[in-house]
C-alpha cells in the first residue's frame, strides 16, 4: 500500500487500513463486503449471513488527527486497534498473542476462572503492559471506552492486581478514581490513603486527600482518622493534631479510634500525659480505648520511669475489664 501523507495507522490485512492526507482519510479495503462514500468518510459492513450481527457504524472525522477505536470481528474473535496521535507517544491494543514472557503466561493462566471476559482483557493488557506500548492511562481509558466496564468490574480487576501485588495496582487505582464507570466514594479514597500509608509514602496519600476534596467529596471521621493515623506512625505530631482538630470541627462525638490514633500519637512523640488527658476525656463520654492503647500507654510511662503515671493507667486498665499481659 502507498503512503499518502507524514500521518497514518495501519493494521493487519484483516483490518481496516487508512491514511491521513491534505485533511483527507482515504481509506481501502481489502475485502468487498465494506463500502466508502465521500465527505466525512462513512465506513459500514455489507450486510451478508456470516456478519449479519454486525451492524455498528464507525465515522472517521477527516478534519482530526486523533482516531477513535476501530473494532473488527475477525470469526468469534474481537481485536482492537487504538492509535492516539498527538504529543504522546502511540499505543495500540490487541489480543495478547505474541511477545509474552514465560512469567506473564503464568500470571494470565492464574487469572480467577469465573472472571467476566472483559475483565480478564484489561488484566492481560495490564501484565503483560510496557512503557513501550504508550501510557497506561490510555489503555485503561480504551477499556473504558470499548467495553464498558461497571464498578464491580473495577473492583473485580482491582482485587485482583492487589492480590497479585501487582507494581501497576496503585496506577489502575488512581486511575480508576477518575472514571465515573467506577462510580466513586469516600471509602475508595480512604482505602488507597491506607495503602499509600503502609508504605510511607506521605505525599502521595495527600495528593490523594486533596483531590478528593476538589472533586467535592465531604471529609468525614474515617477519612480523617486515617491521616492521622498516618501521620502520628510517621512521628508528624504538628499534621495528626491539625487533622485531629479537623475532626473536631465536624461537630460531631469522636468515636474510640480517632481517640486512640490521636493517644498514640503523643505516646509516639514522648507524650504521655497528654495522651492520659485524652483518655481520661473518653472515659467522661463512657468511650473506652482498645487494650492496646492502654497498654501503650503504660509502657510509656513505664519507658520514662513515671510510676504513678504507670499505676493510674493500671487502675484504668483494671477498671476497663483488661487483662494485663506479663510483659507489664
Amino acid at each position: 500500500m502507498n503512503i499518502l501523507g507524514n500521518s497514518s495507522f495501519c493494521v493487519d490485512p484483516i483490518f481496516i487500513m487508512g491514511n491521513y492526507c491534505n485533511n483527507l482519510l482515504i481509506c481501502n479495503f481489502y475485502y468487498p463486503n465494506y463500502s466508502i462514500t465521500n465527505n466525512t468518510t462513512k465506513l459500514y459492513r455489507i450486510q451478508t449471513k456470516r456478519n449479519s450481527l454486525w451492524k455498528r457504524t464507525f465515522y472517521f472525522d477527516s478534519h482530526k488527527y486523533y482516531f477513535d477505536s476501530v473494532i473488527v470481528g475477525v470469526g468469534t474473535e474481537e481485536i482492537v486497534e487504538e492509535v492516539i496521535e498527538g504529543n504522546y507517544k502511540r499505543f495500540r491494543w490487541n489480543e495478547i498473542r505474541h511477545d509474552v514472557t514465560e512469567e506473564q503466561k503464568q500470571a494470565i493462566g492464574k487469572l480467577p476462572f469465573k472472571m467476566v471476559k472483559r475483565c480478564k482483557a484489561v488484566m492481560r493488557q495490564i501484565i503483560c503492559f510496557s512503557e513501550e506500548k504508550g501510557r497506561l492511562c490510555d489503555v485503561l481509558g480504551a477499556w473504558v471506552k470499548i467495553m464498558k466496564p461497571t464498578r464491580a468490574d473495577w473492583l473485580s480487576v482491582l482485587k485482583e492486581l492487589k492480590n497479585m501485588d501487582h507494581p501497576l495496582y496503585l496506577e489502575v487505582a488512581e486511575h480508576a478514581l477518575l472514571e465515573e464507570s467506577f462510580e466513586p466514594n469516600l471509602r475508595d479514597y480512604t482505602k488507597l490513603i491506607h495503602y499509600y500509608s503502609k508504605e510511607s509514602q506521605l505525599d502521595a496519600a495527600e495528593n490523594i486527600f486533596t483531590a478528593m476534596k476538589q472533586r467535592g467529596f465531604i471529609c468525614d471521621q474515617v477519612i480523617l482518622t486515617t491521616m492521622v493515623h498516618m501521620y502520628s506512625k510517621a512521628g508528624h505530631l504538628d499534621r495528626a493534631e491539625e487533622y485531629f482538630e479537623e475532626i473536631k470541627l465536624l461537630g460531631e462525638p469522636l468515636d474510640k479510634r480517632s481517640y486512640g490514633s490521636m493517644i498514640m500519637t503523643y505516646i509516639r512523640a514522648g507524650m504521655p500525659e497528654k495522651g492520659e488527658s485524652l483518655l481520661e476525656e473518653m472515659d467522661a463520654q463512657e468511650i473506652y480505648a482498645g487494650s492496646e492503647v492502654y497498654k501503650a500507654l503504660l509502657r510509656a510511662y513505664s519507658k520514662i520511669g513515671n510510676a504513678e503515671g504507670a499505676q493510674r493507667v493500671f487502675d484504668a486498665i483494671q477498671m476497663a475489664g483488661i487483662i494485663p499481659d506479663d510483659k507489664h
